[in-house]
């Protein structure tokens, strides 16, 4: 405020101790117009650029004839002063105008003019910084909103006391949903892509409110829903197909195979629907014959598996991620469960389930297991493999 300091000179000092306070209507006109001005001055030595407009508004109310002249140039240097750039070079013109050279502040107002690109400039740059800060307050303000509430709803699903089975329930119950035939990863927790589905697909479909976080309404659907094992999967394109008794032969055009569906087994424990299945391969590819006993197994491989077939135990191993009819060590070429099982009426395989961590059991059904197996190994032209059921 040097500038208006210098100009402002016929200011009387002694007026500086007026409070800048509304003019008493009752004081002689000439005085009301000393006390404008001394509030005016007061508001140049604070530096208060809306004071100094507002003592400006003001002083012209009383006194139009003071609109012009150097209010003109303490106008724009306050109005430069509050960022109002445009403003302030409208009224700089009419100053130097109308004033110009009559004036003792019209050095300080060409300099001012000169500096009104660069004031323009840094006010431009300036109102871009605010712009971003307040984008990123709002940005950050957001995210805390949106964490505090993901944080009520996710203390709102843990309120709900849900058991590990339950998680494991509602994933499978997902997952069927989706069409999923694979066995979901047992842990505890649901996961992104696992409440992504739940928000977007599976809620609105059952007509339930979309939420990421299970709410008590969520709770009870799920609870009220059986989980039915997805069922086995059928043969692509098979050429020949043959039933007997519980088990089904199947041939394409390079394998045959036999297989037949769990007739029972630990419910809770499996969520596809177990498979006992032997395959062979025609000749040309010179292959054996591989047996999965429980496809896809749901056992704990940490834990033994046996299978009990007319009374008898049998130990199995694990092998590649299958269930294998020879024990652990023993040599991969005995067929002593095959034997077994063309005697036998059933087969129950037991182990300790990898969802529930309990003893769980599988069951089939040795019913035409014999006929099947004979069926396979001929149309397949590999009869040199009956002698594994001999």
């Amino acid at each position: 405020m040097t500038a208006h300091l210098r100009v402002r000179a016929m200011f009387v000092v002694a007026m500086m101790n007026f409070a800048p306070m509304a003019v008493a209507q009752d004081l002689p006109p000439e005085v009301q117009i000393d006390m404008a001005m001394a509030a005016l001055e007061r508001a140049m030595l604070a530096g208060d650029d809306g004071e100094i407009l507002e003592r400006i508004g003001a002083l012209r109310d009383l006194a139009p004839e003071l609109a012009g002249g150097d209010l003109l140039f303490f106008e724009a240097t306050a109005l430069a002063g509050q960022g109002d750039i445009e403003e302030a070079e409208q009224v700089l013109n009419r100053f130097l105008s109308e004033v110009g050279q009559q004036s003792a502040s019209y050095e300080d107002a060409l300099a001012l003019m000169l500096d009104i690109p660069a004031l323009r400039q840094a006010k431009a740059e300036a109102d871009r910084i605010a712009a971003a800060e307040r984008q990123a307050e709002e940005q950050r303000r957001r995210e805390e909103a949106a964490q505090a509430e993901e944080e009520r709803l996710r203390a709102g699903e843990a309120a709900l006391n849900l058991t590990s089975a339950e998680i494991r329930h509602i994933r499978w119950l997902l997952y069927r949903h989706a069409g999923e035939v694979r066995m979901p990863v047992l842990v505890r927790e649901l996961s992104d892509a696992e409440r992504d589905y739940l928000e977007e697909h599976y809620l609105p479909d059952v007509g339930l409110p979309a939420a990421r976080y299970l709410t008590a309404v969520h709770a009870r659907h799920f609870r009220s829903q059986v989980f039915v094992p997805v069922p086995p999967d059928e043969a692509s394109d098979p050429v020949r197909t043959v039933t007997s008794g519980d088990w089904t032969m199947i041939e394409d055009q390079r394998f045959c195979w036999i297989e037949t569906p769990a007739s029972d087994f630990t419910r809770g424990a499996v969520y596809q629907h177990p498979v006992f299945k032997m395959i062979v391969e025609r000749p040309r590819y010179e292959m054996g014959f591989d047996t999965n006993i429980v496809l896809p197994h749901p056992f704990d491989e940490s834990r033994g598996v046996n299978a009990t077939i007319n009374g008898r135990t049998f130990p199995l191993s694990f092998v590649n991620g299958r269930v294998w009819p020879f024990a652990p060590g023993a040599s991969p070429t005995t067929n002593a469960v095959h034997k077994a099982i063309r005697a036998a009426e059933s087969v129950t395989i037991e182990g300790t389930s990898s969802a529930t961590g309990q003893t769980m059991t599988v069951s089939y059904s040795a019913i035409g297991f014999t006929r099947a197996f004979y069926l396979m190994t001929e149309y397949c032209n590999r009869e040199e493999l009956q002698v594994w059921i001999e």
